[in-house]
């Protein structure tokens, strides 16, 4: 079965934090691993804050920005944007929007589904629950 990670999980296979081992464990399981197109700028901002934060330095940032560009330059497959995506965003906010669904969430929601036959990691707890509630299985890291 294919795994779609959401950016939440995929950091967690690049900044050692709790849920690490399960998404390292889950992705060397499964050889069909997808990200979404959003994915790459979701996760340069997450490691922005960090260091913005004093967690990374500059050095471990640029280390982890090459390790993202070669793990999807090899091995992962990028779901890419359509139209169809982005409508489908749109009656997720429309629905799940009053349940606290975000913008960008609702495009990695939409992009899971993009994903066919594809279990959703994700580490953020919130949109795991709206992802179970949609009609994705869901692996909640975290």
């Amino acid at each position: 079965m294919a795994l779609y990670l959401d950016t939440s999980a995929l950091v967690k296979l690049f900044v050692h934090e709790p849920g690490s081992d399960a998404v390292e464990k889950a992705v060397e399981e499964d050889a069909d691993v997808h990200v979404g197109w959003l994915t790459p700028h979701e996760f340069f901002s997450a490691i922005a804050r960090r260091q913005r934060t004093g967690e990374l330095s500059q050095e471990q940032v640029l280390a982890l920005q090459a390790e993202l560009r070669a793990l999807l330059a090899s091995c992962v497959r990028v779901v890419p944007y359509s139209e169809t995506l982005s409508q489908r965003a749109l009656v997720l906010l429309e629905k799940y929007g009053p349940e606290g669904l975000r913008t960008l969430d609702s495009f990695q929601l939409a992009t899971g589904f993009e994903a066919r036959h594809a279990q959703f990691g994700v580490a953020d707890k919130l949109l795991g629950e709206i992802a179970r509630k949609a009609g994705l299985g869901v692996m909640l890291f975290g």
